[in-house]
């Protein structure tokens, strides 16, 4: 994955231009650690969903770090939540 890439995503989602985001996603694009767990993402259409869901409950996320490698994208993310605030990193 490319840095401009990356940084498209990144602008993206902490936009939340959804539109942009679907467009850049890979189709095959995951999210999440377990692919056993109920909260992982298998495809781009459970990505954008995940994401809308997670708007539409109130949770604001901002990608403030990324790091593209060979098997994709490892995001630093700041979750502001109804309980507060948390840092995250997810893949």
């Amino acid at each position: 994955m490319s840095e401009d890439l990356a940084k498209g995503l990144q602008t993206a989602f902490n936009a939340r231009d959804i539109d942009t985001l679907r467009s850049l996603l890979a189709e095959h694009a995951t999210w999440g650690e377990d692919p056993e767990s109920a909260n992982f993402c298998h495809d781009r259409n459970a990505v954008v969903a995940r994401v809308k869901r997670l708007l539409d409950e109130g949770v604001r996320a901002t990608i403030v770090e990324t790091t593209p490698g060979p098997l994709g994208l490892a995001v630093g993310d700041r979750l502001n939540a109804a309980r507060g605030v948390r840092s995250a990193r997810v893949q």
